[in-house]
């Protein structure tokens, strides 16, 4: 190391040791830090042995991790701090001690680094694992090695006596419940004296107001607990010693994994619960081997709470109680301004996407893909290779990136936004070569309306055609496919996030008017669905096959058609406008409707009083209303009677589709699609409804790729007729 390097080192040091220090009671703030420092000072020994033991397990941990983040964020130098400090309330301090401390801070540090890829596999916290196990694997062996465990204290060496008659006065005057309190809050640091947990409080509320009052809270119910369990009175000392894991739990589950929300506390309070019983039935386990607890009982509650957040089916989020990402925790002040901020976000439907590509494209990798689509925070994401019709990626031996089809090909906006960040500098990697230290390689977001964000990732080198602020439109190129980042062959990583970080959660997403193309079938038209592995997609304006963008004309927001009718000189103007949420709506000037994609097809229906987008007049009949009466080409209406959909099969036809439901009993709707032959290659569609109990409706149209629907023919019956044409010009 130059000699530049390491002075900046150890200018840096006291603020990673301080860090460290704040790490351990989730605050992160060196102010915090500094204070439990100070808490620590009351018995130099043990600052002296608790900064030893940091350094020896932040030395470690830079020689054995990649990564410079776990350094920075305090984690090896806590971990390591709070091995050192239990071993010194519970083995003599001696040149032997010493040496046996060191060697269980490293220790610490390679458990932490051994749990890292084990838990972060479903975004599970390693909490206080790597202290506790290296704790009470040093404790175990200890006699072996001539080192006397004894029963856990607190200072014997006070670092002036001023300090020693202070804390002497609280434990005389202060309430039972008073002193119990304050040496549980210095017992989080193995120091369970008066004084020590007033330090310790002052440095929580200095770091987080809400973590202090959830300490505070954990610490009272614990104290009840025990001594309820115990059917006796405990002295404070011992009461300290077995609540802080009660303390600990309630500042995890307040504000810290889990959003503060009333239904948390109510979970906080039975996790605080079931971490105290666990306290008491471990320590009679361990007592005949003279070992304690130490903050196992947190650990294991604490993950038996996390996990159903973590894995479970969303049932505990939708009662309030959500787990936030690992990779966006910090304070709970800033936590909770995060969940306020997504709560806000899940009010709004996630905007419909397009593809991303040109052409016609494989689904390599879809949603909870087994190659990288298994964590958490990318199991909802799609992996996009252009492959010929023989299946392959490349021409030639593939051995260049130019020899893969999809390398270079344009890379489109999924849909409107704003592009919040990019990273465009990473060189694209050779074939088969991956850059794991940089995984996304060149990437982009976009930010939706609703707050959702777009990640298109290992895009190629310098193709970047945006920049952060800027405005981008669906289908707008904003880079070039490449091969950077975790990517050994050229493809396209996207994926729809709950925010604007790389880390951020991943959400299911839907695709909107995008065709699967299958070997020995015609194509299946999809108006709304998500694509899976294996699929070969494409999109509609570059596939020559019946145009459905000119069947409806409904994917162009702002168009305007105004249709006459052919018995009379009467104009009716239709608008296509851009709704909420992405959604189209139709108006006419008399009434609005909105337009619902399922899988498989389109269905128009009214908007209802209190939708952001209402607006109906009463009065008139309108081109809208007579839509929603006759259209079967929009298959299902809004009455009641035709809401069930069931039996629906779809066939391919050389020019066409024709397509036949069967609603469950109440009668039939068949369609017939086709592409007419000639310069404008028309489609026209003629649909029948006929139900059970007579009623029937037939319509029709003609669609011009361009133009849109040219000629509209509505029948009710043969009572109410309607034949509108597009005017000219």
């Amino acid at each position: 190391m130059t000699g530049p390097a390491t002075g900046a080192l150890l200018r840096e040091l006291p603020n990673r040791l301080a860090t460290a220090a704040g790490v351990i009671l989730f605050t992160g703030r060196r102010r915090s830090g500094l204070l439990f420092l100070a808490a620590l000072a009351l018995d130099p020994s043990r600052l002296v042995l608790g900064l030893a033991g940091a350094l020896v397990a932040m030395t470690v941990g830079g020689l054995a991790a990649r990564s410079p983040v776990w350094q920075k964020l305090g984690f090896f130098g806590g971990s390591g701090m709070l091995t050192a400090l239990a071993l010194s309330a519970y083995l003599p301090v001696s040149g032997m001690m010493v040496a046996f401390t060191a060697l269980c801070a490293a220790l610490s540090a390679m458990v932490l680094l051994a749990l890292v890829p084990l838990l972060g596999k479903h975004d599970m916290p390693i909490l206080a694992l790597p202290f506790v196990s290296a704790s009470l694997v040093g404790l175990s062996a200890a006699p072996v090695l001539g080192l006397k465990i004894q029963a856990g204290h607190g200072i014997d060496n006070w670092l002036l006596p001023v300090f020693e008659h202070a804390n002497h006065a609280l434990a005389v005057y202060a309430p039972h419940l008073l002193d119990a309190f304050l040496r549980t809050i210095g017992s989080l640091l193995f120091l369970p004296e008066p004084l020590a947990g007033v330090l310790i409080l002052v440095g929580l509320v200095l770091g987080s107001r809400i973590t202090a009052l959830a300490m505070a809270g954990g610490a009272l119910v614990s104290v009840f607990l025990l001594q309820f369990i115990s059917g006796q009175h405990l002295s404070s000392s011992t009461l300290a010693l077995l609540a802080f894991n009660g303390v600990l739990i309630a500042a995890a589950f307040t504000g810290i994994f889990v959003a503060l929300t009333r239904q948390a506390l109510v979970y906080a309070l039975l996790a605080v619960i079931t971490g105290v019983v666990l306290t008491a039935g471990i320590q009679g386990l361990f007592d005949p081997m003279g070992l304690p607890v130490l903050a196992l009982p947190f650990c294991l509650a604490s993950w038996l709470f996390l996990l159903p957040l973590k894995t479970g089916s969303g049932a505990l989020e939708r009662h309030a109680i959500w787990a936030p990402p690992l990779a966006l925790i910090g304070r709970a002040e800033d936590n909770l301004r995060a969940f306020e901020r997504w709560k806000r976000e899940q009010q709004q439907p996630q905007p419909v996407l397009t593809m991303p590509l040109h052409g016609v494209w494989t689904i390599t990798q879809g949603p909870m893909g087994n190659l990288t689509h298994s964590t958490i925070n990318g199991k909802h994401a799609w992996d996009f290779m252009l492959l010929d019709e023989q299946g392959r990626a490349a021409s030639g031996l593939g051995a260049e990136r130019e020899d893969f089809h999809g390398f270079g090909c344009p890379v489109l906006a999924p849909a409107d936004g704003v592009v919040t960040a990019m990273e465009g500098r990473m060189r694209d990697n050779a074939v088969h070569a991956v850059d794991t230290e940089h995984p996304w390689g060149n990437w982009v977001m976009i930010t939706h309306e609703n707050g959702m964000v777009s990640l298109l990732a290992h895009l190629r080198a310098g193709s970047l055609r945006v920049l952060p602020g800027q405005g981008v439109q669906r289908g707008q190129e904003i880079a070039q496919l490449g091969n950077s980042g975790r990517s050994p062959e050229p493809h396209l990583h996207l994926q729809l996030n709950d925010g604007p970080w790389l880390a951020s959660r991943s959400q299911p997403a839907v695709f909107g008017s995008w065709l699967e193309l299958r070997p020995g079938q015609g194509p299946l038209f999809h108006p709304l669905g998500t694509p899976q592995e294996g699929m070969r997609v494409c999109t509609l304006t570059h596939m020559d096959w019946p145009d459905w963008s000119a069947c409806l004309p409904l994917s162009v927001p702002g168009r305007r058609f105004v249709y006459t009718e052919t018995d009379s000189s009467d104009e009716v103007v239709l608008e296509v406008i851009a709704g909420s949420w992405g959604r189209l709506l139709l108006d006419d000037g008399l009434q609005r409707a909105q337009v619902v994609y399922w899988p498989g097809w389109i269905q128009l229906l009214p908007l209802r009083e209190g939708d952001p987008d209402w607006r109906c007049l009463h009065h008139g009949r309108s081109l809208v209303q007579a839509l929603l009466e006759f259209s079967s080409v929009l298959p299902l209406m809004g009455s009641h009677e035709l809401e069930v959909r069931q039996d629906v099969h779809s066939t391919g036809l050389a020019g066409g589709l024709r397509r036949s439901f069967s609603l469950e009993g109440r009668g039939k709707l068949s369609q017939l699609f086709r592409r007419e032959p000639g310069p404008l290659s028309p489609l026209t569609c003629r649909s029948e409804l006929v139900l059970s109990n007579g009623r029937s409706w037939t319509s029709g149209f003609v669609a011009e790729p361009g133009r849109g629907l040219v000629e509209i023919q509505l029948n009710q019956g043969g009572r109410h007729k309607r034949n509108l044409r597009l005017r000219e010009g």
